[in-house]
Parts: structure tokens; C-alpha cells; sequence
């Protein structure tokens, strides 16, 4: 499936990348071997390591569709004049939205919680010097931009689960009302003009954290690995590194009614299932326009092989769907292309 390429060293060292994207797969594994061929030595040899992977992966759904139940979350009708085959194995980023109205495709607010001016600090190599941007605060997330008009924000700390580290109140000594907002992996310092918005902003933040402030929604889009069957939709959460791997969804294809796919950002859809599927709707993002025709593909044909009629695909309309689903893409994209980060250089 070329989702990932694991490069070993002759010391036997390794690294495993995580592509989630066919053609840019293939296109390390041609760059090394022309390296290699243009530098005079042996090019390296290039093996499907990944193959194993996937039939453990195999062996491990085929076990779960031999049984009446899986756990107590998920039930598994056996089909056994259908032979067990995985179509597709892609990388995704999954989002299990909360579909409590059935009449709306997702039930989560987007609205903004609070926005405003603020300056924040900056440190490249060991110095630090302050900066102004503008802040935002929706979707459970904490966004800073360059500029209120900017397109994508310099950094996000998203405000739900384990991501998040709190926030408090810094006495900063060049620096009048400023507080700190922390995840795991970010930290940021900044500064308001005003006492009442520095205790404004904590307040929000608070809140949703609570999940307290408008309905904020606080689902998270998981990085894990998709498999279709000609029966089922799996998600799992894999440990490429040796470790175990985890079922964190699964469905039966005859629960998916429609794709809702974005005419104009081809890397995600949303797929929808019938009432009696009460975990509500999937929310996958994939890296590349290529990886989501794939997907779309085997699950059209694994759903013609089962009703003999085609597929429903819907293009999701302007509103909070559409804006919801693209805020989730921004983030994920972000998440690793970040050009400008106020964390570069620690």
C-alpha cells in the first residue's frame, strides 16, 4: 500500500517514516536508489517490509469477523459466503463526530469563543524578543496568527483531553499582563494591553476546557490506520515501532448511507451511517487527493457488491458541516507544515 517506508542502516539501525501518501512513498524510495547509483555504490534493496505488518493486521480482522462479538462496543454479524479480503489499508487522520441530531450532519459548535489582538513571545536561537498577532479561540482550540487576516495560524494548542497543559497568569519582567497557555508540545507566552483581558482569556480557556463555553466541541482527529473489507470498516492505532496495535472504531459497510466529499478541498469526506449505528458519523482526512480516490473507490465496490446499485456521494454545502470539517483538515495540515512557528529554534 506504500503508506510507510522503513530505511535500515547497515548497523542495522532504522527509521520508519509515515507517509500516508502513495506517490510520495515511491517517490523517497526512487530518490534513494538514484542517490545511491549517482554516488557509485550498491543501491538498496528494496523489500515489501510492510507486507507483514498488514498480515498480522489481516489475521487479526479476519479473527474478528469469524466471531458473533467482538466487546461490548462492537458486534459483528458473521457473512461467511463472503471471502475476507482487505481492499484498502491507508493512512488517515479519523474523527468520530457526535451526530445526537439526526437532522444535522454534525452537531458540534464552531462558533468563536473569543478573538482579539495580542502579543506573544518569540525565541530563535536562545533570544527572545516579542511579537504582535491575533488570537482566536474556537473548536476547542487556541489559534495564533501573524495578523487577523491570515490564512493559517503560526501555531494552534488544542484545548481538549491530554493534549492540553492549562494555563496561568506569568509575571514577566520586560512584559506588563501576560499568561501562559501550555500543551504537551507547546508553550506559549503572551501578553494583552489590559488586566480585565488577561482574566478574560483565562476564563475562556477555562471554560472550554470544561466544555462550558457554547457547546465547544472537544473530539480530536486520531492519526491511525483504515482498512476496508468487503464487509467492514476498520480504524486501528498502530505502534509501527514494534508495539501493539489498538481497534479504536469499526462498522459494517451496509451502515454507510452517504460520503459527503468538499468539491474544493479534496483531502477529506465524511462518511454517514444509519440511525442504527449510534456511534455517529467518521470524519477522514487523508494527505492527498490520490489516497481519497482510493478510498472512495473500494468502498463504492465493496458497497455495489453488496446492494448492486452505486454508492450515494454528496457534496457537503456552505455552512457549519463544511466549516467544522475544513477547521479539522487546517489542523491536521498544521500539525505537520508549519512555516512559521514561535517554537522554532528551542
Amino acid at each position: 500500500s506504500w503508506q510507510t517506508v522503513t530505511i535500515i542502516c547497515k548497523n542495522q539501525d532504522q527509521r520508519t517514516l509515515i507517509t500516508g501518501n502513495e506517490p510520495v512513498t515511491r517517490g523517497i524510495v526512487k530518490s534513494l536508489i538514484r542517490a545511491a547509483q549517482s554516488s557509485g555504490v550498491q543501491a538498496p534493496r528494496v523489500d515489501a517490509k510492510d507486507r507483514e505488518r498488514l498480515q498480522l493486521l489481516e489475521r487479526h480482522i479476519e479473527g474478528l469477523e469469524n466471531e458473533e462479538v467482538v466487546d461490548s462496543e462492537f458486534t459483528i454479524v458473521q457473512q461467511p459466503d463472503v471471502e475476507f479480503r482487505v481492499l484498502r489499508y491507508c493512512m488517515v487522520h479519523w474523527e468520530q463526530l457526535d451526530c445526537k441530531d439526526s437532522q444535522s450532519l454534525f452537531a458540534t459548535s464552531t462558533a468563536v469563543i473569543m478573538e482579539g489582538p495580542i502579543t506573544y513571545r518569540q525565541t530563535l536561537v536562545g533570544m527572545s524578543y516579542w511579537k504582535d498577532g491575533y488570537a482566536i479561540l474556537k473548536n476547542g482550540t487556541f489559534f495564533l496568527y501573524a495578523q487577523e487576516d491570515s490564512e493559517a495560524p503560526l501555531v494552534f494548542i488544542q484545548l481538549w483531553g491530554t493534549h492540553c497543559g492549562g494555563c496561568r497568569r506569568l509575571k514577566v519582567d520586560d512584559h506588563h499582563h501576560c499568561f501562559e497557555v501550555k500543551s504537551t508540545t507547546e508553550s506559549l507566552t503572551l501578553s494583552v494591553e489590559k488586566e480585565d483581558d488577561v482574566m478574560a482569556w483565562l476564563q475562556a480557556i477555562c471554560e472550554v476546557v470544561a466544555g462550558t463555553a457554547g457547546n465547544t466541541a472537544q473530539a480530536q482527529c486520531v492519526q491511525c490506520s483504515l482498512v476496508i473489507t468487503p464487509t467492514k470498516l476498520y480504524c486501528y492505532q498502530e505502534d509501527f515501532w514494534g508495539g501493539p496495535m489498538f481497534l479504536l472504531s469499526a462498522c459494517d459497510i451496509n451502515e454507510v448511507t452517504t460520503v459527503f466529499v468538499d468539491e474544493d478541498v479534496r483531502t477529506y469526506c465524511t462518511v454517514a451511517f444509519g440511525l442504527t449505528f449510534e456511534s455517529g458519523s467518521w470524519l477522514l482526512c487523508f494527505d492527498c487527493e490520490y489516497e481519497l480516490g482510493q478510498f472512495e473507490t473500494a468502498l463504492a465496490s465493496a458497497w455495489r457488491d453488496l446492494f448492486q446499485i452505486p454508492l450515494t456521494f454528496a457534496p457537503i454545502g456552505e455552512g457549519p458541516a463544511r466549516e467544522r470539517a475544513r477547521d479539522a483538515v487546517s489542523l491536521v495540515q498544521t500539525r505537520f507544515d508549519r512555516s512559521d512557528s514561535v517554537t522554532r529554534g528551542r
